[in-house]
């Protein structure tokens, strides 16, 4: 599995690092290690049961122990594991990463049937603007989002889509392995969204096109931000969207 990969990867940075704060926000979740590294991932606050554990015992522990959470069948641990991996993962001095929106540097024409796993709603007008053939899959439906499918439907019509764009928090639920599995190399695939973990080494065996997500370039702020109820847009100046272009094609 992909998480088992990502865990591996920050395992031995793990050992130096501890947690030193972690904020359940409505829209993310951050830890924050004790160097001022800070990862986010996701809440998913819809699909979160009415009792949620506490985890005020972390705090202070190796951070190893936060990130094994990812590998809960549970929610809110595994989004707590997902955001600390993404607080020990370092920038790759071998990969380049370049900074900008993904739909403005992804090459989609009317052409184009874009398939979107889990629904990036920022992320829709711009992308009807680009073309009609849009398939949205969630697990449940969202209002005004035409373009819905089942995430049943995945296998299905996955296949059928010139560029597919997928939610980090594929990782979370652990459904990325099997959504990939729908794919192939005549595609353009990759992961999109603050949660996604940017280890362009562990993606680009899996023959992902890119990953697109945020670097945090101020972390007290970031955290405040989360406190109070804040997403994406909110982030301003203190993240840098950042993409890493994995697979050599005439599409870049």
């Amino acid at each position: 599995m992909i998480v088992d990969e990502l865990v591996n990867k920050i395992k031995k940075r793990a050992k130096e690092r501890k947690i030193l704060e972690v904020c359940i926000g409505v829209k993310y979740t951050g830890v924050l290690l004790d160097d001022g590294s800070l990862g986010l991932a996701a809440t998913l606050p819809h699909q979160l049961p009415h009792r949620c554990e506490s985890f005020q015992d972390i705090v202070g522990k190796p951070s190893m122990e936060a990130a094994k959470m990812v590998f809960s069948p549970h929610l809110l641990p595994s989004v707590v594991g997902a955001a600390t991996i993404n607080a020990l993962l370092l920038p790759e001095a071998e990969f380049e990463a370049v900074s900008g929106d993904i739909l403005d540097l992804l090459p989609i024409s009317g052409k184009d049937t874009v398939g979107m796993v889990g629904a990036f709603l920022p992320l829709l007008p711009s992308l009807r603007k680009k073309t009609r053939n849009i398939y949205v899959f969630e697990r449940l439906p969202v209002d005004g989002v035409k373009e819905y499918y089942p995430d049943w439907a995945e296998p299905v019509y996955l296949p059928r889509c010139s560029i597919v764009i997928i939610s980090g928090t594929t990782v979370v639920n652990k459904t990325i392995d099997q959504v990939l599995s729908y794919l192939n190399p005549s595609q353009t695939f990759g992961l999109v969204g603050p949660t996604t973990p940017l280890a362009p080494p562990v993606f680009s065996r899996y023959g992902l096109s890119f990953l697109s997500g945020v670097r945090i370039k101020d972390s007290a702020k970031i955290m405040n931000i989360i406190k109070q109820a804040g997403g994406t847009k909110d982030f301003g100046e203190n993240a840098q969207k950042v993409n890493y272009f994995l697979k050599c094609s005439g599409r870049f």
